[in-house]
């Protein structure tokens, strides 16, 4: 009996360590993804191409809302072309 409680005792031990790294991994992953989607959002709004493809991936794929589809190349041209005027631009983490 005192070596199933050991071995339960261990096993919780390690789960709640290994549950507990894999937290903190996941956390540092989500704060860089919503960085970058901060430096793309910001550099979209200041039409800094430049920026833009350094940050993007050459195999980035846009997909919004009302389904258009654009690749990178695409992307940055509709970013040139981009008449629009933004006074501002956030990001908004739905809960």
């Amino acid at each position: 009996m005192k070596k199933f409680l050991l071995t339960v005792t261990l096993l919780i031990a390690f789960l709640s360590s290994a549950f507990g790294q894999a937290t903190d991994k996941s956390d540092k992953t989500r704060t860089a993804l919503l960085k970058l989607t901060d430096q793309i959002t910001i550099a979209k709004s200041h039409k800094d191409v430049a920026q833009l493809e350094r940050l993007l991936t050459d195999e980035f794929m846009l997909t919004n809302p009302a389904g258009f589809v654009a690749n990178k190349s695409e992307y940055l041209d509709g970013v040139k072309a981009d008449s629009a005027t933004y006074e501002s631009v956030s990001n908004i983490i739905a809960k």
